[in-house]
């Protein structure tokens, strides 16, 4: 497959209703050779787009993180999964599953730090991170 290559200078082109989960509005879109790019990719018609800070917001739901936005998340600014956690999922998965499948931001390795458990749900007033070399 060929290699697409984006500019990282603001697009021009505004693409209108992109939509992701419950949002819906418009976007940057980076033009025809990507659209090109990923239409061939994934088989069908598609656009590369990016979030339009200028024109659109996207909060997150209050209940969880108010004061929050986000652009093309899945919904909150961040995503902390625990390795903990991964390994009870593929103690009971035929076929193991692999962390990115989660698309975390911060994975933890210390149960001390993150203690989840499938099926347990915590409302967290912060989160306190130490990063370590």
């Amino acid at each position: 497959m060929d290699e697409l290559k984006v500019s990282l200078c603001r697009p021009s082109q505004i693409c209108e209703g992109v939509s992701v989960w419950e949002w819906s509005g418009s976007a940057l879109d980076e033009g025809n050779e990507a659209s090109r790019w990923f239409t061939n990719y994934l088989g069908k018609l598609s656009r590369l787009v990016c979030f339009n800070e200028e024109s659109e917001t996207r909060h997150v739901d209050p209940n969880y993180a108010s004061g929050f936005r986000v652009m093309f998340s899945d919904g909150y600014p961040f995503l902390v999964a625990s390795q903990e956690s991964l390994d009870s999922l593929n103690e009971r998965r035929q076929e193991p599953v692999p962390i990115n499948w989660f698309r975390p931001k911060y994975v933890s390795v210390s149960t001390t730090l993150v203690h989840l458990r499938l099926g347990n749900k915590y409302k967290w007033r912060f989160f306190e991170l130490h990063l370590t070399n």
